[in-house]
C-alpha cells in the first residue's frame, strides 16, 4: 500500500474513533490528511468504500492466518496457536480493531468477522455439521470470540475495554418515547447505539430538537387560527379549547416527523 493511501485510511480511523460515522466526511478527511479531494476519490468512490476496504484488510490478514496455522489440513489445526498468533495481529492493528470494536462498533466489520470464524469452525470441526442448532452454535462462539478480543490486561484481571459516555442532559419526553420506539420497532440500530455509547445523546439532542420544533409549530398555528391574548382575555374557554386542539394536533406531526421514525 503506498503511503498515501495509507495516510488517508490512518486519518479516518483516527476521525472514526472520535465522531459518529454519519457525521463523517470526505471534505474533512482531507484536510486533515491532508490530501485534495482528488486524490481521495482516485482511491475511493466515497466513505463507504474506504471504511469496507479497511474492514477487508484486517480480515484478510486474519485469514491468512488461519491458513498459514493450519498448513494443508483445518481438522489439525493448532488453536492455540492461531488465537495467539490472532492476538499478535489484533495488537499490531490495535487502532483499527479499538475503533471498530470499542470506539463506534463497526457491525459490518463484526459481521464479516463472525462469517470468517464460523467458516474456519466448520472447516475444524466438520463433522459438527450434523449437530442440533448449529448456526446459533456457531454465533455464539463467534460472539465470544470478538467479544474475548475486545478486553485488556489491568493488573491481574482481563477487563472489558469500554467507556462510559459523559452525557449528562435529561431525555425528557420525547427522548423517552423515540427511545422506546427504537427498542421495540429498530433493534438493531437502538443496539448499536447502546454498544457505541451514544444512545443518551442521541435521544437528549432529539428531546431538544423535539421540543423546539413544538413551540414553532404551535406559534405558528396560533397566528394561522387567530388564538390570540385577546382572546384570552375575551373568552377563556375558547381559548383553552383552541390551544388544547393545537397542541394535541402538533404533537401528532412531532410524533410523525421526529419521533416515530
Amino acid at each position: 500500500m503506498n503511503s498515501t493511501k495509507r495516510a488517508i485510511q490512518t486519518t479516518f480511523i483516527d476521525l472514526y474513533r472520535k465522531k459518529s460515522y454519519d457525521q463523517m466526511n470526505v471534505k474533512e478527511l482531507c484536510v486533515q490528511t491532508p490530501v485534495a479531494r482528488t486524490t481521495f476519490y482516485e482511491y475511493y468512490d466515497n466513505l463507504g468504500t474506504l471504511k469496507a476496504e479497511i474492514e477487508d484488510e484486517l480480515i484478510g490478514g486474519i485469514l491468512k492466518i488461519a491458513k498459514a496455522t493450519a498448513g494443508g489440513s483445518f481438522v489439525e489445526m493448532n488453536l492455540n496457536v492461531f488465537f495467539a498468533q490472532t492476538l499478535d495481529y489484533i495488537k499490531s492493528h490495535w487502532e483499527e480493531n479499538y475503533a471498530f470494536l470499542v470506539a463506534q462498533p463497526n457491525l459490518a466489520y463484526i459481521a464479516k468477522w463472525k462469517d470468517a470464524i464460523k467458516y474456519h469452525f466448520r472447516l475444524r470441526f466438520p463433522e459438527k455439521d450434523a449437530v442440533p442448532n448449529r448456526g446459533l452454535i456457531m454465533e455464539v462462539i463467534a460472539s465470544a470470540v470478538i467479544g474475548a478480543y475486545t478486553y485488556v490486561l489491568v493488573g491481574d484481571y482481563y477487563v472489558p475495554d469500554l467507556k462510559l459516555p459523559e452525557e449528562r442532559r435529561p431525555i425528557g419526553h420525547w427522548g423517552r418515547l423515540h427511545q422506546s420506539y427504537l427498542k421495540l420497532h429498530r433493534p438493531m440500530l437502538y443496539n448499536e447505539l447502546i454498544l457505541s455509547g451514544s444512545l443518551h445523546t442521541v435521544v437528549a439532542d432529539l428531546n431538544e430538537q423535539a421540543a423546539d420544533r413544538l413551540d414553532l409549530i404551535i406559534r405558528q398555528m396560533m397566528k394561522a387560527e387567530g388564538v390570540t391574548e385577546a382572546m384570552k382575555a375575551e373568552n377563556q374557554m375558547l381559548w383553552v379549547q383552541s390551544m388544547n386542539s393545537i397542541r394535541c394536533r402538533a404533537e401528532e406531526i412531532i410524533k410523525t416527523e421526529l419521533i416515530y421514525c
